[in-house]
């Protein structure tokens, strides 16, 4: 298998043995319809709200049609999030917990109403809602929709079983981490805008360990808002 590797936003040194991709394996068609989310939905209360509460099924958006689940941005918090400096610096992508993160990010104070996002620039927000992933699903974060504007925020991908779950459902979501970056134009990002659909997909059988379980190095699982990669001291 080749891998084609392009950096964009800073240099990057890599190293003989650096994890860089995962691969996933179907053999039908695993994705939830609109209904069987639904059940889900209220079976597994998939999205709480920052201050622990659930949030009902009339109050969140299901797309008909692909039966995903919309999710929207969060601009209303102390650091939205941060966008990338252009700098002449190298991150060697084998160390962890290693880089400041001002030598590579500048951090976007709030709350805003709204945010312009520049042609090129590449950012990390949040969304607003705390998402939950039972051990029985994995998800699937995907752009929410090109008419809505030239920006692509999905870089971000997968989301293991257990995610802001846990294995019993102790966890009660966490936010997804968001990385965008306009292609087109500039892009006003406004407060609680969609901003991504999650596709949610059945398992062939549940996991022995899941996201988050002591053991595993599972770097997002504590997060609150915004969050670097595990290069970046925290």
């Amino acid at each position: 298998m080749w891998l084609e590797v392009v950096p964009k936003s800073f240099l990057i040194k890599l190293r003989p043995g650096d994890h860089l991709n995962q691969i996933r394996f179907c053999s039908t068609n695993s994705r939830i319809s609109e209904q069987e989310l639904e059940e889900i939905y209220k079976e597994y209360q998939l999205l709480y709200d920052n201050q622990g509460r659930f949030i009902p099924l009339d109050k969140v958006w299901i797309r008909d049609y692909d039966g995903t689940l919309i999710m929207t941005v969060n601009l209303n918090q102390e650091i939205i999030g941060y966008k990338c400096s252009s700098r002449n610096v190298i991150l060697d992508y084998s160390r962890q917990d290693f880089y400041k993160a001002e030598d590579f990010f500048e951090p976007i104070i709030g709350p805003k109403s709204e945010l312009v996002l520049k042609k090129g620039e590449f950012y990390v927000l949040s969304t607003k809602e705390f998402i939950r992933v039972p051990p029985e699903l994995a998800v699937e974060m995907m752009a929410y929709d090109v008419s809505s504007g030239e920006f692509r925020s999905h870089y971000a991908g997968f989301f293991d079983p257990g995610f802001g779950y846990g294995r019993n459902g102790e966890i009660k979501g966490r936010p997804a981490v968001l990385e965008v970056c306009p292609y087109d134009s500039d892009f006003i990002l406004r407060d609680n805008q969609p901003i991504c659909k999650m596709t949610f997909e059945k398992l062939t059988e549940i996991p022995i360990m899941t996201y988050g379980e002591s053991g595993l190095n599972s770097h997002y699982k504590g997060q609150i808002g915004p969050r670097l990669s595990k290069h970046f001291k925290m």
